[in-house]
């Protein structure tokens, strides 16, 4: 895993990132982030920067494209793709002996008209055939859209994905709620498929279906994952009132993202009876507090002297 900071006049946001990334949450607190992350990639004048640990991401080697499946946010970026891929073929067909046996035979043929609009008396005004121009052609070329049509909602979705890779740069892929438009079925086998694909090419799906991702979690306006934990282990190895566990430090951090997913929108809600056990709830707990994550926490049950340990917690976070 890897981590991106995007970096506004405003704020610095922190994902953690792999092939496949997910982010969860509502659009509306997404968007802005995606925005940020389309304008960067699209080589758009700003002072947005985007670094990978502590690396500015070259902006000219990656291309982002959106596909979603929300009425709430519209790209157009595949028909961009399409636009581009016919004028690359209409290149190619120029260069065909077909092409000037084409323009030879138009040719040919506006002399025809004019021959047979003189000689025979259809109209008071003669026919004539307009001069011949590439848009003739090109607006008669067009997609096997048979071929689509007879395809599953899974498949024309992973028909586009290998329509937009280009081979000249790295592909950034952003799905926004393909749930939207696949089955349960249909998203745990493009799931396996992101994960078994030799592309390059990187995917951030914003979805509340489990994808076997790297996890971020917008909770009360800040991005929430995995990392947010790692980097308090050390402090929290030093002032632990327990004899300090790996496993139960990792147990924790699974806790402590599955309450915040859980909740979202509200404020999660913390107490002995959430976890299975005091020692559990002492991890977790403290997670909370030293990431200065918002919750709500009942402490019956808890004994005095650790009641004391989050209050020195607290004291050192005002």
């Amino acid at each position: 895993m890897k981590e991106w900071h995007i970096i506004t006049s405003n704020q610095t946001d922190t994902l953690l990132v792999g092939k496949v990334t997910s982010l969860k949450g509502s659009l509306e607190n997404w968007e802005k982030i995606i925005e940020t992350l389309s304008i960067y990639f699209s080589n758009k004048s700003s002072k947005i920067e985007v670094k990978e640990n502590q690396t500015l991401l070259p902006k000219q080697d990656y291309q982002f494209y959106l596909l979603s499946f929300s009425q709430q946010i519209v790209s157009k970026d595949f028909e961009k793709v399409i636009t581009q891929i016919q004028t690359e073929f209409f290149g190619l067909l120029q260069l065909s002996p077909f092409y000037k046996q084409l323009i030879d035979s138009w040719e040919e043929l506006a002399e025809e008209v004019e021959l047979v609009s003189n000689d025979l008396s259809f109209s008071p005004l003669p026919f004539s055939l307009q001069s011949f121009n590439t848009d003739i052609v090109k607006k008669s070329l067009s997609l096997d859209s048979a071929k689509q049509i007879n395809l599953s909602a899974l498949n024309q979705l992973l028909v586009k994905l290998k329509v937009m890779e280009r081979v000249t740069k790295q592909t950034i892929f952003c799905l926004v709620y393909p749930e939207n438009q696949l089955t349960n079925s249909e998203l745990q086998q493009l799931d396996d498929y992101l994960q078994l694909t030799s592309s390059s090419s990187q995917y951030f799906i914003l979805s509340n279906y489990p994808f076997n991702a790297a996890q971020n979690i917008l909770y009360k306006n800040r991005i929430v994952n995995i990392h947010s934990c790692v980097l308090q282990k050390d402090k929290l190895q030093d002032i632990l009132p327990i004899n300090w566990e790996d496993h139960l430090f990792s147990q924790a951090c699974n806790w402590y993202i599955n309450l915040v997913d859980n909740f979202q929108e509200k404020t999660v809600i913390l107490s002995l009876q959430t976890v299975h056990n005091l020692e559990q709830f002492i991890y977790i707990y403290s997670l909370f507090l030293l990431t200065d994550t918002p919750v709500i926490v009942n402490l019956t049950g808890v004994p005095t002297s650790f009641i004391n340990y989050f209050d020195t917690l607290l004291a050192d976070k005002v």
